[in-house]
C-alpha cells in the first residue's frame, strides 16, 4: 500500500481552490491538474508500504514529540519545480506558517529515521495544483488565474494511503494526529 504523511486541508479551502483547478482547466488544459479534494500539504511520502508497517506508521503520530500546536497557513501566488527550467509541478506557495510545516516534517523525519531512507531535498511545503508532464509543450502562462491568495488553519497531521486508479489516485486517511 503507498502511504505518505500529509496535512490535510479544511472541506472550505478545498472549496475555494476547487475554483482555481477549474479556472486552470480551461485556461492551462495541456496540465494535469489536480482534483481539490486531493491537495494537501506533503509532509513525507512513505512510498509502498508493508500492511504490518503501517500500524507502525500510524502509532508514530501519537509520539510526543508530535505535541505540537494548530498553527495559520496562508499561501500567495504561483510558484514551480523546478525553480529554473522545464516547469514539471505548478503550486501554491505557501507565505505564513512554513516554519511550523517544517519543524512537523524535521519531528517525523527524526521518527521514521529508524524504519527509512527518507528523501535528501531540502523541504519546501506547498500546494500542489497541477503537474506537467515532460513530453508537454504547454506554455505555462498563468495570466488568466489571476493571483490566488488564502488562509486556513492547520489542525491536524495525517497518514493517509494512495490508491492509483485509472482516473488518478484517491486518498484515504489511515489515522491522524490532531494538533492543539
Amino acid at each position: 500500500m503507498r502511504c505518505f504523511y500529509a496535512f490535510p486541508l479544511p472541506d472550505e479551502m478545498k472549496s475555494a481552490l476547487s475554483s482555481i483547478v477549474e479556472t486552470g482547466r480551461s485556461v492551462c488544459p495541456g496540465l494535469k491538474w489536480v482534483p481539490s479534494e486531493n491537495i494537501h500539504i506533503t509532509l513525507h511520502f512513505l512510498g509502498d508500504v508493508q500492511d504490518e508497517m503501517v500500524t507502525v506508521y500510524s502509532e508514530v503520530l501519537s509520539h510526543p514529540l508530535l505535541d505540537r500546536p494548530s498553527f495559520k497557513l496562508s499561501y500567495d501566488g504561483f510558484d514551480k519545480f523546478p525553480p529554473l527550467g522545464r516547469a514539471r509541478v505548478l503550486f501554491l506557495n505557501i507565505i505564513e506558517g512554513r516554519d511550523e510545516c517544517s519543524a512537523v516534517y524535521r519531528d517525523l523525519e527524526d521518527l521514521l529515521h529508524p524504519f527509512l531512507n527518507l528523501d535528501k531535498r531540502p523541504y519546501k511545503p506547498h500546494l500542489t495544483l497541477s503537474r506537467i508532464k515532460k513530453q508537454s509543450s504547454t506554455v505555462l502562462d498563468l495570466s488568466g488565474l489571476g493571483e490566488p491568495e488564502g488562509a486556513f488553519r492547520v489542525d491536524r497531521v495525517s497518514l493517509f494511503e494512495s490508491v492509483l486508479k485509472p482516473h488518478g489516485a484517491e486518498y484515504r486517511e489511515i489515522a491522524f494526529r490532531k494538533l492543539k
